[in-house]
Protein backbone atom coordinates (compact mmCIF):
# COMPACT_ATOMS: atom_id res chain seq x y z
CA UNK A 1 0.00 0.00 0.00
CA UNK A 2 2.86 2.68 0.92
CA UNK A 3 4.83 1.60 -2.21
CA UNK A 4 2.07 1.74 -4.49
CA UNK A 5 1.12 5.44 -3.30
CA UNK A 6 4.48 6.78 -3.05
CA UNK A 7 4.73 5.40 -6.57
CA UNK A 8 2.28 7.22 -7.82
CA UNK A 9 2.66 10.50 -6.17
CA UNK A 10 6.88 10.84 -5.97
CA UNK A 11 9.18 10.30 -9.03
CA UNK A 12 11.67 8.68 -6.47
CA UNK A 13 10.58 5.11 -7.97
CA UNK A 14 12.19 6.37 -11.59
CA UNK A 15 15.84 5.11 -10.58
CA UNK A 16 14.92 1.55 -11.97
CA UNK A 17 12.66 -0.38 -14.41
CA UNK A 18 12.19 -2.76 -12.56
CA UNK A 19 10.53 -0.53 -9.53
CA UNK A 20 6.45 -0.89 -11.22
CA UNK A 21 3.52 -1.19 -8.95
CA UNK A 22 2.61 -4.52 -10.53
CA UNK A 23 5.87 -6.00 -8.95
CA UNK A 24 5.02 -4.63 -5.57
CA UNK A 25 4.23 -7.21 -2.92
CA UNK A 26 0.81 -6.82 -0.50
CA UNK A 27 2.13 -5.15 2.44
CA UNK A 28 -0.32 -4.28 5.12
CA UNK A 29 2.47 -3.47 8.35
CA UNK A 30 1.17 0.11 8.44
CA UNK A 31 -1.55 -0.58 10.71
CA UNK A 32 0.52 -2.72 13.02
CA UNK A 33 3.32 -0.35 13.13
CA UNK A 34 1.02 3.10 13.81
CA UNK A 35 -0.62 1.19 16.34
CA UNK A 36 2.43 1.27 18.84
CA UNK A 37 1.88 5.49 18.96
CA UNK A 38 -1.74 4.92 19.03
CA UNK A 39 -1.58 3.01 21.76
CA UNK A 40 1.57 4.88 23.61
CA UNK A 41 -0.95 8.05 23.10
CA UNK A 42 -3.80 6.40 25.00
CA UNK A 43 -2.05 4.95 27.86
CA UNK A 44 -0.82 8.81 28.93
CA UNK A 45 -4.40 9.57 29.38
CA UNK A 46 -4.41 13.33 28.22
CA UNK A 47 -7.50 14.42 26.20
CA UNK A 48 -6.79 16.18 23.70
CA UNK A 49 -3.03 15.20 23.28
CA UNK A 50 -0.95 14.68 20.23
CA UNK A 51 1.66 12.63 18.96
CA UNK A 52 4.80 15.25 17.83
CA UNK A 53 7.26 13.59 14.77
CA UNK A 54 10.66 15.26 14.31
CA UNK A 55 12.39 14.98 11.33
CA UNK A 56 15.57 16.25 10.18
CA UNK A 57 15.79 18.08 7.05
CA UNK A 58 17.33 15.71 4.48
CA UNK A 59 16.61 13.03 6.16
CA UNK A 60 17.32 9.72 4.19
CA UNK A 61 14.73 7.74 5.51
CA UNK A 62 11.63 9.31 4.70
CA UNK A 63 9.95 6.67 3.42
CA UNK A 64 8.87 4.66 7.11
CA UNK A 65 8.05 8.12 8.10
CA UNK A 66 5.90 9.19 5.50
CA UNK A 67 3.96 5.79 6.13
CA UNK A 68 3.44 6.78 9.76
CA UNK A 69 2.40 9.53 8.83
CA UNK A 70 -0.44 8.55 6.79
Amino acid sequence: MLLRYLHASTDHFSVAPCLRAENFLTNDTAAGLAQGPAEAHKAYGVPGSQILFVVQSNERNFFDQRWLEY
